[in-house]
């Protein structure tokens, strides 16, 4: 809970498995506490797709669950491709 309680960008990296993933960045416009700059830095180091949601705040999966529920819906059809598709973060560089 501190992670949401208290998020950090910079310290996302080290609560990512050490494996590789399908990630996705999602971010409400009007949140307070995440800026528009630290969404942009995490998805650049991410290598992952960023969408900003233009009504949402900071709290995203309680505000709008349906749309989160799509996003992470989304990575996993992705995943399940016969391409290897962006985005992957391997932790093993």
């Amino acid at each position: 809970m501190r992670l949401l309680a208290d998020w950090r960008p910079e310290e996302i990296e080290r609560w990512l498995p050490d494996r590789s993933l399908a990630v996705s960045v999602i971010v409400g416009a009007h949140d307070p506490r995440i800026t528009a700059e630290a969404a942009d830095r995490l998805a650049e180091h991410l290598r992952a797709p960023l969408r900003r949601v233009p009504d949402g705040g900071h709290v995203l999966p309680e505000q709008m669950p349906d749309l989160v529920a799509s996003e992470i819906a989304a990575v996993f059809d992705a995943t399940e491709s016969t391409e290897p598709t962006k985005p992957i973060v391997d932790r093993r560089d």
